[in-house]
């Protein structure tokens, strides 16, 4: 089973690392010191279900859950050096994209931006990246 999710989350960070022009990011448990002065994408992977699609033996199993993006611009220079990464992000992201990993497919459901915040010293916006797969 965690190999499926290896898969979707390798799927899901190749699309991301190959977004042009974003600022530096910081992958899940991966060491990495913020610039102030630049801002980051931190990337958390939150699986939410795994339910099987039919009843019986051995059923095939659709997995979800959301892509998170925070992004974190520096505070002080307003919404928009975020929101311009925050819209690029939604776009590559778009509803029924569909994105894989060696056997595995990973449909993107849908992505939204949520209300920003101050986390001295940046300025973040979160995106969610609602996906799903079947295995």
């Amino acid at each position: 089973m965690s190999i499926v999710y290896d898969d979707i989350r390798s799927a899901l960070e190749v699309a991301l690392a190959a977004i042009p022009n974003l600022p530096p990011i910081a992958w899940e448990n991966k060491s990495f010191t913020p610039d102030t002065a630049v801002g980051y994408i931190q990337v958390r992977q939150l699986p939410t279900a795994r339910r099987p699609t039919v009843r019986g033996l051995n059923p095939q199993q659709r997995y979800q859950g959301v892509f998170q993006l925070l992004v974190k611009m520096p505070e002080n220079k307003g919404p928009n050096p975020a929101q311009t990464v925050v819209t690029a992000l939604i776009n590559a992201f778009e509803a029924t994209t569909d994105l894989s990993h060696d056997t595995t497919f990973v449909t993107i459901d849908y992505t939204e931006q949520v209300g920003g915040f101050t986390d001295s010293p940046f300025y973040t916006i979160p995106v969610n990246v609602n996906w799903y797969s079947y295995k």
